[in-house]
């Protein structure tokens, strides 16, 4: 080391005296004997470059928000650090829950209800991770064979039915007005007769033969009716659609009565029916009869 002194020049001067005279002082060398004993020391300390700290290269596996973009390797690096030897690979396997690793995703109700129940009806559903992958390529889980013969339709969907079409005559020349059929050409297989065929001819012929006669029921078209009671004229020669004029509710009046009552007990039963009634109204205007049928 170096070691250099300067004269003070005195503590009792003033900054207005003058300098004093004369050569200025030599520089002071320390002799070789203290070099070897003088030990060189840097007293700035080790500073890592900014550049080179990075914190942000690992990422955290329950990492929700990230505050910078990060590159695909550095998402997709693998977990660093102290690994169990004792837990299995499915213990291994990243999880937020106890079964597994749940996610939300963006799914109508009739889509998630449509692949539920192709699933549990015919054993297979659509991937869900195939959209993830933007393979472009429909991925069926479960009975891969049966949804590749149901070309993979759900349980709302129904087969569709190849139909045939049906081929024309020939339309002709339209330059020729006898000979152009035009759209209104006839099908191949047009049958134009409407009658039956000869087999069908010889069938109804035996069917004729074979059949009795008499045995051909006849219709019976007619209406009838049936009157229930032993005479359909009183001891005054009226006819029972008369109505009555004894009691005491005049029934060809059309204002209703003055006393009027709901039924509280059984009067009468009519079982002349043997079978099922239809419908019972009562006689128009006076309403002294039951019409049923």
């Amino acid at each position: 080391a170096v070691v250099s002194t300067q004269s003070t020049g005195g503590y009792g001067g003033s900054s207005d005296s003058e300098p004093e005279s004369g050569p200025p002082p030599k520089p002071m060398v320390a002799p070789d004997s203290l070099k070897s004993k003088v030990r060189l020391l840097n007293a700035t300390p080790a500073v890592i470059e900014k550049e080179k700290v990075k914190p942000y290269d690992f990422i955290g596996p329950d990492t929700k928000v990230l505050q910078f973009n990060p590159t695909v390797n550095q998402m997709y690096t693998p977990l660093v650090g102290p690994d169990n030897p004792y837990k299995t690979q499915q213990a291994k396997a990243q999880k937020n829950m106890f079964c597994g690793f749940v996610e939300e995703t963006g799914v109508s109700d009739f889509s998630f209800d449509a692949q539920r129940k192709t699933f549990h009806t015919h054993g297979y559903a659509e991937d869900p991770t195939a959209y993830a992958d933007n393979a472009g390529v429909t991925r069926f889980v479960g009975e891969v064979g049966t949804a590749q013969e149901q070309e993979g339709r759900t349980i709302f969907e129904k087969e569709k039915q190849k139909v045939k079409k049906r081929k024309r005559e020939m339309v002709g020349d339209p330059s020729d007005p006898d000979g152009y059929k035009g759209p209104w050409a006839t099908f191949v297989d047009e049958v134009k007769t409407a009658g039956p065929t000869e087999e069908q001819r010889q069938t109804l012929e035996e069917w004729r033969a074979k059949k009795e006669p008499g045995t051909k029921e006849k219709s019976d078209d007619k209406e009838r009716t049936i009157l229930h009671i032993d005479d359909p004229l009183d001891y005054q020669g009226r006819s029972f659609m008369v109505a009555p004029k004894d009691n005491e509710t005049n029934l060809y009046s059309e204002d209703p009565p003055a006393k009027c009552f709901m039924p509280k007990k059984l009067l009468h039963t009519w079982d002349a029916h043997n079978k099922g009634v239809a419908k019972v109204v009562l006689f128009p205007k006076s309403g002294h009869l039951l019409l049923s049928c």
